[in-house]
């Protein structure tokens, strides 16, 4: 097993019974999907240690997290059923070491010895409840910012490129929401109606942006 690889083994919740969702059942299974399929994309070359270390969100019922033979050793929870349990492995010092663990509305458990590792390996442990509010934070330094990006959010503040990031930040938002109708609504007249003003708008910010 190579470090931090997923591992995928058959380990099913047993529910007797028919299990039947409603629409908010669905849509927070769809929401704790996309997080736990989450893995950005990797560079090509070798990898440089601690160049960017990525995080690791967890999520579901059944999120175990503890220390096994000097390793980090993860079970994360289950969103629906039937799925498979995913399972992730950690040695000490790894160059592809996890940068924060990000515990999105999950229930389980964690040990002492967890805790001591992650402060060894300099690991943030954050956990956020069904709004995204921050129930606890756990790190060596005390907080879970990163000095270097809460300086350049500072500076960024100031001057023109506040400006650049707010018009890239709402034409984005515009780019979903157009999005959102094409896949969510049926064919309209009011449908339509909106989907042309999105596209009028997304037009004036993205010339914006060139």
């Amino acid at each position: 097993m190579r470090d931090g690889r997923r591992l995928r083994v058959h380990d099913k919740p047993h529910i007797q019974g028919q299990y039947e969702r409603d629409e908010d059942d669905t849509d927070w299974c769809d929401r704790s999907e996309f997080w736990r399929a989450y893995c950005p994309k990797q560079g090509r070359g070798r990898k440089r240690k601690y160049r960017f270390r990525q995080p690791l969100i967890l999520c579901g019922h059944g999120v175990r997290l503890r220390v096994d033979h000097g390793t980090l050793f993860i079970r994360n929870g289950f969103t629906h059923y039937p799925q498979e349990r995913e399972e992730f492995r950690f040695f000490p010092g790894d160059a592809s070491l996890l940068d924060r663990i990000v515990i999105l509305d999950g229930s389980g458990g964690l040990s002492f010895d967890a805790l001591s590792w992650f402060s060894e390996q300099q690991i943030t442990l954050v956990q956020l409840n069904w709004r995204g509010e921050v129930n606890v934070v756990g790190s060596a330094v005390g907080h879970s910012a990163k000095r270097n990006l809460v300086e350049a959010q500072l500076a960024a503040q100031h001057g023109k490129q506040r400006i650049e990031i707010a018009r890239w930040l709402i034409h984005g938002k515009i780019a979903a929401s157009l999005d959102t109708l094409r896949k969510t609504l049926d064919k309209s007249f009011e449908r339509n109606a909106a989907t042309e003003r999105l596209r009028r708008s997304l037009k004036r910010t993205g010339d914006a942006l060139k």
